[in-house]
């Protein structure tokens, strides 16, 4: 703990400054802002969790005591402790059931990192209102005073989108699909943020569990209840309805990275990987939204019908053998 104590310190430390980097009105702060929770899920995945609980609750206090007690606390509810929460499962054991010991399998970890990501964005949005209502006006009047800025429209003047007939109807649907967007980000975020540490842990030697297949990832049979349930709460009236939402789109960024999975595991042993793989990514950077809801169908499919069953052992189908 005497060597955990400094190492988590720092960790926060950095994590703190992160955070900030915003203030100095750069973009390239922004930028670092994204990676805040980095620090805290490499030191709970390469010196142990005690470690990343001294970073994120240095975080925590650092941004108390620098901005506001508020702010600190919310960062430490919906980034420093989630990103720990996640990290210290990735790397914690568990009990089989042959009574042997072993670590939670990845399906389930993208699963939780789902559900804590749906959890956090409607703890944000009940931060300001119980009223899904006043959720979606405070939203849209958010989106107008930033459209006003960005395009630098005055206040008192109607506002101009390019290439948007109507302005105030677009920014109103925006309104309603952000928080569902929002919890489709933080669910891929979160992740994407733990696969660079792990990576990081693991080419410094203190990664503590060996190298999964990544591509051979599969999500419990349970998720599909959760999409399931989501999508039957999201009928619900006001914040439950919200909540259904969340729940409904996290999960559907949980089957989307089982569709990434599919389509790393059957482009396997093809001499056109490369392309094919970075066709996808194009997609998923060009028309986001649309890829990402095609991947998350083809992870639907993958793990009712088990997809990766008609590729051989490498990947992709190989070919039958001439008979001699």
């Amino acid at each position: 703990m005497t060597r955990e104590t400094p190492i988590g310190l720092g960790a926060g430390l950095a994590a703190a400054a992160l955070m900030l980097a915003p203030l100095g009105g750069s973009v390239m702060g922004v930028v670092l802002m994204i990676f805040a929770a980095l620090p805290i899920t490499l030191v709970t995945l390469g010196w142990g969790y005690r470690a990343g609980l001294v970073a994120a609750v240095s975080a925590m206090v650092l941004l108390a005591v620098v901005l506001d007690i508020s702010d600190g606390l919310s960062f430490g509810v919906t980034i420093a402790l989630p990103a720990w929460g996640l990290a210290y499962l990735a790397i914690a054991d568990r009990r089989t059931a042959d009574e042997g010991r072993g670590r939670i399998p990845l399906g389930t970890l993208v699963v939780v990192a789902a559900v804590l990501s749906a959890a956090i964005v409607l703890i944000a949005a009940i931060s300001f209102s119980t009223s899904y209502a006043d959720i979606v006006s405070r939203l849209e009047q958010t989106l107008t005073e930033s459209a006003h800025v960005l395009f630098g429209i005055p206040k008192e003047h109607p506002l101009v989108i390019p290439d948007v007939e109507d302005a105030t109807a677009f920014l109103r649907l925006l309104s309603y699909v952000a928080l569902p967007l929002s919890a489709i980000s933080a669910t891929i975020g979160s992740l994407c943020g733990l696969w660079l540490s792990a990576r990081i842990a693991r080419i410094s030697g203190r990664l503590p569990r060996p190298w999964p297949d990544v591509a051979a990832l599969r999500l419990p049979w349970w998720a599909l209840a959760l999409l399931a349930g989501g999508g039957i709460v999201s009928m619900l009236p006001d914040i439950y309805g919200l909540a259904g939402q969340l729940l409904l789109a996290a999960m559907i960024g949980a089957f989307s990275v089982q569709g990434f999975a599919v389509v790393h595991f059957v482009t396997r042993g093809r001499a056109t990987r490369p392309m094919l793989l970075a066709i996808v990514y194009l997609l998923c950077f060009v028309m986001s939204w649309f890829a990402f809801g095609a991947l998350a169908v083809v992870g639907v499919l993958d793990l009712i019908f088990n997809l990766r069953r008609l590729s051989g052992p490498g990947g992709w189908p190989r070919s039958p053998q001439r008979p001699k």
